[in-house]
């Protein structure tokens, strides 16, 4: 990749899945880089899966969950993953998926609330399986990686606060629909 040599890189990258199972984020997010070249978007994302399965690398589960249009899809990729590598933080929660993080405005706000406390539950498990191991163990190359930890830190507190902001609107709501009753 970095001599701009798409079809050796693609070559090197599937060599390494065949023989090894790295279980490495970075490897598995140059597998899916080099792959968009060679392959359909779907045609990448099946064989990840498969390689991730058959060689047992939750790291490439976990880089075919975070690209996978739907969350169904994903939340099965990631249950997976955290069945072969339980100590791995991002098969518990994904900071890179920002799906999970998203508020819907066609949704009602009973569904916004239970959006926000899933986001404040996933990322106090990242940060509780983070804490048995160092992240960047998952990484050949950890010195270029985000101190995720931190910007879980930080996202949590802003999950909180919206969780905190839904429950009042949904206790509101309650009330209102319970003085129409009367």
């Amino acid at each position: 990749m970095v001599r701009r040599d798409n079809d050796a890189a693609w070559q090197s990258i599937e060599e390494l899945y065949r023989r090894h199972t790295p279980n490495k984020l970075d490897a598995a997010e140059l597998y899916f880089n080099t792959g968009r070249l060679h392959l359909t978007r779907d045609q990448l994302l099946a064989q990840m899966v498969e390689v991730g399965r058959s060689r047992r690398d939750a790291s490439m589960l976990v880089i075919a969950a975070r690209n996978m249009e739907s969350n169904q899809e994903a939340i099965a990729l990631y249950d997976e993953a955290r069945a072969i590598d339980p100590d791995m933080p991002f098969a518990y929660w994904d900071v890179a998926r920002v799906q999970f993080m998203q508020i819907s405005n066609g949704a009602t706000s009973r569904e916004n609330l239970a959006s926000a406390q899933a986001a404040v539950a996933g990322h106090e498990r990242f940060l509780e399986v983070a804490s048995r191991k160092p992240v960047a163990s998952y990484f050949y190359l950890p010195q270029h990686q985000a101190d995720f930890e931190s910007l879980a830190r930080s996202q949590l507190e802003s999950f909180r606060s919206n969780a905190q902001t839904w429950e009042r609107i949904v206790q509101q709501q309650d009330e209102m629909e319970a003085r129409r009753r009367r």
